[in-house]
């Protein structure tokens, strides 16, 4: 006779009964219908990308080399990342991808009229890897950075606020409830 206590697997935190081996051969093809329903509840979900993020937007990454830096978003990349841009003469944070997730947006949005589609992924540094920073720049990066730095330097106090990094200090105030 078969124990009791040993007929059960665990399956996050659920105790599913098991046949034991002396009930004979069951097809594995046939599988039980709770078991289909337990292997898609168990599925990733997909994560849909991030839709309120603009084109020159100023965001801080979260998480990374350049964490509590003001960038500037660019475009959205396949795979949840995102384009990212210092400007490396202000903050000397150079071209970079990271997960879309490690961005917080603000309100400041600059006006960037310039194409980055020809800028490719693999060109550009990958904040969540361990390889080494290159300073290889395309010319179409070039425009781009020019483009984002003229665009600094018609708004006032910018080129601080983007050197500056991103604190939130604990004594002085609440913190967001939603950060």
């Amino acid at each position: 006779m078969v124990d009791p206590k040993k007929n059960f697997i665990t399956i996050n935190n659920r105790k599913i009964r098991v046949l034991p081996e002396c009930a004979g051969y069951y097809p594995a093809d046939d599988m039980p219908e709770y078991m289909q329903i337990l292997e898609k509840r168990n599925q990733p979900k997909e994560r849909k990308p991030r839709s309120d993020l603009v084109t020159g937007m100023v965001v801080i990454v979260l998480e990374g080399e350049f964490a509590a830096r003001r960038v500037v978003f660019l475009k959205q990349l396949p795979g949840n990342k995102a384009l990212c841009c210092g400007p490396q003469p202000i903050n000397k944070v150079p071209f970079f991808t990271i997960d879309e997730r490690f961005l917080l947006k603000t309100s400041t949005i600059l006006d960037i009229s310039v194409n980055c589609d020809k800028i490719e992924s693999k060109d550009v540094y990958d904040c969540m890897s361990e390889a080494e920073i290159t300073e290889n720049k395309t010319s179409e990066m070039k425009k781009v950075e020019d483009e984002i730095l003229k665009a600094i330097s018609k708004v006032k106090f910018m080129r601080t606020y983007l050197e500056t990094l991103f604190n939130i200090n604990e004594n002085e105030g609440e913190v967001p409830t939603n950060f």
